[in-house]
């Protein structure tokens, strides 16, 4: 083997190691990072300020959100996947409260609850992901079990590996499908991994849900495209951002494990959503992990991450 091909294999098999070490490390247990730009696709028919189908960049600042559009297409590297319980639209619609949990990574994971009061949030609850979902569930008029709380999806996703800019796609109804099937495009095979890979993220109108059949109220969703694998500089690049938004999360790693009396004083809600609304749909509401599967069931191309 020449020189030049022995480099050649040595930096194929370095990229390699990233692309797990990249998968291994967007499966990581943190809690959500709230600073971050939030992108939403816009589904809110009544606010006349951004079309249906538009992307909308939110910021938090101290006195609110502050919202933009977002130019699409855009291309992205997905570095973290999160995910956190909200009060679906209809429910609020019906009188359920509003309530929002902190981001968590697994289905077991003890997962706080907040509940909104008098316009600041108050810790009720901590427990995991079916018990809460089983509390907070009740029989429709045609006697099926709906929830109230709905599972959205958070795409920490890097945007520009030389400025260091990221922000957080929003996923949840038609988009939660659309990822669903996106991810099972991966192999995960010498470096085939979603979060080693560019994606190209655009909009569409879905006017059938997943069985089919004609929606009343047809919506707009993220759709994702799988494009090149990242070069080994562009790894070594997403790698660095990686450990240092690791950093950036473990200061909400230290928070308390279990909830006592002295924590169930009001207070800000760090994670309110962005005033874009996202109509609900009926579409499925989880990806299959490991601990939902019998263990003859489970196949490794099923599993995100």
């Amino acid at each position: 083997m020449t020189e030049e091909k022995a480099v050649a294999k040595t930096d194929e098999l370095e990229k390699i190691m990233l692309a797990e070490k990249l998968a291994r490390g967007a499966g990581e247990n943190m809690s959500a990072f709230r600073m971050l730009p939030s992108i939403t696709v816009h589904n809110n028919r009544t606010n006349k300020e951004y079309e249906v189908g538009d992307l909308v960049k939110s910021i938090r600042t101290q006195s609110g959100y502050e919202n933009e559009k977002f130019e699409k297409p855009f291309k992205g590297t997905i570095t973290k996947v999160r995910m956190y319980l909200t009060t679906k639209f209809k429910a609020k619609e019906q009188g359920a409260p509003e309530r929002i949990t902190d981001e968590f990574e697994a289905f077991n994971d003890l997962i706080t609850v907040k509940e909104k009061k008098e316009g600041k949030y108050e810790i009720i609850l901590q427990d995991n992901y079916k018990n809460i979902q089983e509390k907070y569930s009740f029989e429709n008029q045609y006697g099926k079990t709906d929830r109230e709380l709905d599972l959205v999806y958070c795409l920490y996703t890097i945007i520009d590996l030389d400025t260091l800019e990221l922000v957080r796609i929003i996923v949840r109804g038609v988009t939660r499908s659309n990822l669903f099937d996106y991810m099972k495009q991966f192999s995960r095979r010498e470096g085939d991994f979603l979060s080693s890979h560019w994606t190209k993220f655009n909009t569409e109108m879905v006017e059938k849900n997943f069985r089919g059949e004609p929606m009343q109220n047809p919506v707009a969703a993220i759709t994702f495209t799988k494009k090149d694998m990242m070069t080994l500089e562009e790894m070594r690049k997403a790698v660095d951002i990686q450990v240092t938004l690791e950093k950036e999360f473990e200061m909400f790693r230290r928070g308390p494990k279990s909830l006592d009396a002295s924590q169930t004083k009001a207070l800000e809600a760090p994670g309110e959503e962005p005033p874009t609304i996202q109509i609900d749909d009926d579409q499925p509401t989880e990806i299959p992990l490991v601990e939902d599967k019998k263990e003859e069931e489970v196949k490794i191309e099923d599993i995100p991450f």
